[in-house]
């Protein structure tokens, strides 16, 4: 073939080549294009999950309320002192007796004239240490309520009478035991009898005072003669919650289950006789 045929021949083919390249870097733009654009959509759909809120889900009802927390043993005290609780507990004498009044004076100067509830489980005891709390009683303005739990026996029921008249319970179940006072005679001793004899006629004195003292206070509380009370404690006298708001002791009876039932066995006995 001549030259110039072959150079066009020649021309022809390497224009087809470059077309051909272009082609095929074109395609390969696009393919990336593509999958460029691809993956911003997948990025845009995982961005889009993350961001969008989720479901709630059917569950049960989850209780929000606040809980109590049970109060150790040495906070007890406190907790009850804020909700103006004070507690006898146990025999009467200058330990339990200053706590008491101590609680009481407290109470009395943090609010005046606000309503002090006394609790009282005492056997008794300490006669003086047991007028302290009474006169405390007496003197604040802060009206006390007493309620026996389980027995007031002596200086106890005393305390327990104390209390502001119409708000001095005892549970049904309880028992108090009222008598005179007692004291040991507290002989001293001397270098001869006289001096023992002495101190024997000032203590019978102090005692025969302490004792129409007593009677005194317990006539006040009940609203029984004097006379009669002092009559009436020449032994131990034990009494029922329904027995002692008869006397006078205490106003109400708290939970009073037993005592029905006492009443109708009661009453079947009289049917019977």
């Amino acid at each position: 073939a001549p030259p110039s045929n072959m150079h066009r021949r020649l021309s022809a083919s390497y224009a087809a080549a470059a077309v051909a390249s272009t082609a095929s870097a074109l395609s390969a733009s696009g393919l990336r294009q593509s999958a460029a654009g691809c993956d911003g959509q997948l990025v845009d759909a995982r961005v889009e999950a993350a961001t969008s809120p989720t479901p709630a889900l059917a569950t049960e009802e989850v209780d929000t309320s606040p809980r109590l927390v049970p109060p150790s043993v040495d906070e007890l005290p406190q907790r009850f002192l804020a909700s103006r609780r004070v507690f006898l507990l146990g025999s009467v004498d200058d330990t339990s007796a200053n706590r008491v009044i101590q609680q009481l004076l407290w109470l009395e100067a943090e609010q005046p004239g606000v309503p002090i509830d006394l609790y009282i489980n005492s056997s008794g005891g300490d006669l003086w240490g047991g007028f302290a709390v009474y006169d405390t009683i007496r003197a604040i303005s802060s009206p006390v309520r007493t309620v026996c739990l389980g027995r007031c026996q002596s200086m106890a029921a005393v305390l327990l009478a104390a209390g502001e008249r119409g708000e001095r319970y005892a549970y049904a179940s309880s028992r108090l035991m009222v008598h005179q006072p007692s004291w040991g005679w507290g002989i001293f001793a001397g270098d001869s009898d006289s001096k023992q004899a002495d101190d024997l006629s000032i203590q019978a004195t102090e005692s025969q005072r302490q004792r129409e003292h007593w009677s005194a206070t317990l006539a006040h509380l009940t609203g029984q003669d004097c006379v009669a009370i002092d009559a009436r404690m020449g032994r131990n006298v034990h009494l029922t919650a329904a027995e002692a708001k008869d006397l006078g002791l205490i106003d109400h009876v708290l939970g009073g289950i037993q005592g029905k039932c006492l009443a109708a066995s009661e009453a079947q006995a009289e049917s019977r006789a």
